[in-house]
């Protein structure tokens, strides 16, 4: 009975450890996810390729963007000329501006129709330009001269001078623009205006330099001595702007000996430096002095010769050999050149020594006569080359020969031509040259077909456009059957 009552021995559970798989089903799992990962890596990179790749191409119904060329570099690449031959046209064509532009290497020809104040111009004079040659400057009469010549245009066609004034008109070649200063300019033959290098000023002449703020539309009053009854000197010009815009320079003439002669000088006239000026010749007591820009002379040109209509004379006449007009400033303003005893010479400011550039009677077969070669303009640009033009009187009429210096060095005869301009770097010279390098007929023979302005009724070209590339040497003749033509404005 006793061992009945023993207590029972604990139960037994079964383990419930499960049992380890075979080696070779791990193998198996191992593979399948190395597989796994390799292809959600191929996926990974194929998406990122693809997403780089829509980036960096635009999508194909999204025209790309035009790289677009700023406004003032694409002025500057271009030169003005009007397309219309005023000495010669042909019958039955009206007779107004046919104003163009193209590029320096002789493309992308651009017809410009200037209407101010809601009508066309029809002749304008005294053309001047801004630096980033986008804005015309040029004079048009005031109602008042209108209507007391109602025939200015055609006395203008004709060479004559109606009027020795005009008012300032702005056209801007960008927007197709114009608008009229209101004010006055002295007609100095395409001198009395020239903007400042940056485009904020507009200098020009009226009894006296004048400087007119373009954006505050003020005028301020730099010398007052100008061609009025009351003072003895006359600004002649013309109007040169050093680079910082900073000083002007212009020619001067002691008007008190006219008509004998008017002594002309050289002056620089600083823009941001008063001081007082006094009139001894003055006949008003109230006018004897004033405060106005700084000035100095630089250098004594050349007598100034007019004749009854005021136009200098030293163009038709041997008697006065130089030209007190035709001078220009190094970029340093160290130089000046201008023409003495017939010849071109640079003057170096800091000593006053002097150096001949160009010799007429070296360079001349009929040095003394009616047909004498003349120094007719010259340009000192950026760059350091000086260029310049003479006449040709034996050669035929129209012809002369354009020139260039570097800094003064022996020049070189560059192009037939007359009439030029430079661009912004002076790197490429656009010129006019005459009809013989372009075309000739008999006269009464018709005139080919695709030949356009500056043509006359002879078939003589007397504006053909050429461009002077002075690194490359290279002579582009823009001009010829269904090609541009046309005057230089400069």
């Amino acid at each position: 009975m006793e061992e009945n009552l023993q207590p029972p021995q604990s139960e037994i559970i079964p383990s419930q450890t499960t049992t380890s798989l075979p080696k070779r089903n791990w193998v198996k799992l191992g593979i399948l996810l190395t597989a796994a990962i390799v292809l959600m890596g191929l996926i990974f990179y194929a998406g990122t390729w693809y997403a780089r790749r829509n980036l960096a191409q635009p999508p194909k119904n999204i025209t790309p963007t035009e790289k677009i060329t700023p406004v003032a570099a694409y002025w500057q690449d271009r030169f003005i000329y009007d397309a219309f031959n005023y000495f010669y046209p042909p019958s039955g064509r009206p007779v107004k501006p046919d104003i163009r532009s193209i590029n320096f290497n002789g493309t992308d020809e651009r017809k410009h129709q200037i209407l101010c104040e809601g009508k066309e111009v029809t002749f304008f004079w005294d053309m001047t330009r801004s630096a980033d040659g986008q804005i015309l400057a040029f004079l048009l009469p005031s109602k008042e001269q209108e209507a007391t010549n109602p025939n200015w245009e055609k006395n203008f066609k004709e060479g004559k001078r109606p009027f020795t004034q005009g008012v300032i008109y702005l056209f801007d070649l960008e927007k197709n623009s114009c608008q009229s200063l209101g004010i006055t300019a002295n007609d100095l033959y395409n001198q009395s205006m020239a903007f400042s290098p940056d485009g904020k000023y507009l200098a020009y002449v009226f009894y006296g330099l004048h400087l007119y703020d373009l954006s505050a539309k003020e005028d301020r009053e730099l010398t007052k001595d100008e061609g009025s009854a009351h003072f003895g000197t006359i600004i002649t010009g013309p109007l040169l702007w050093n680079s910082t815009g900073s000083t002007i320079y212009t020619a001067i003439s002691d008007s008190l000996n006219y008509p004998k002669g008017m002594p002309t000088s050289l002056y620089k006239i600083k823009i941001n430096e008063i001081e007082e000026v006094k009139f001894p010749w003055s006949k008003q007591a109230d006018v004897t002095s004033a405060k106005l820009a700084k000035r100095e002379v630089i250098t004594k040109l050349a007598d100034l010769y007019m004749d009854v209509e005021g136009r200098s004379t030293w163009q038709n006449d041997n008697t006065v050999p130089d030209n007190p007009l035709i001078y220009a400033v190094s970029p340093d303003e160290n130089l000046v050149a201008f023409q003495q005893d017939r010849n071109l010479v640079i003057k170096n400011l800091r000593d006053s020594s002097l150096k001949r550039v160009w010799e007429q009677r070296k360079n001349d077969k009929f040095p003394d006569g009616p047909n004498a070669t003349r120094l007719l303009s010259v340009l000192w640009a950026p760059n350091g080359w000086i260029y310049f033009s003479t006449s040709c009187g034996g050669c035929g009429s129209g012809i002369g020969d354009i020139w260039g210096s570097l800094n003064g060095k022996t020049p070189e005869k560059l192009v037939r031509g007359e009439n030029f301009i430079t661009n912004t770097s002076g790197d490429k010279i656009a010129y006019n040259f005459d009809y013989f390098g372009i075309y000739y007929l008999a006269p009464g023979e018709p005139l080919p077909s695709g030949f356009r302005q500056g043509i006359d009724d002879t078939g003589h070209q007397y504006n053909g456009l050429g461009v002077y590339d002075i690194l490359t040497k290279e002579d582009l003749k823009l001009s010829g059957k269904d090609k541009p033509s046309g005057f230089i404005l400069r």
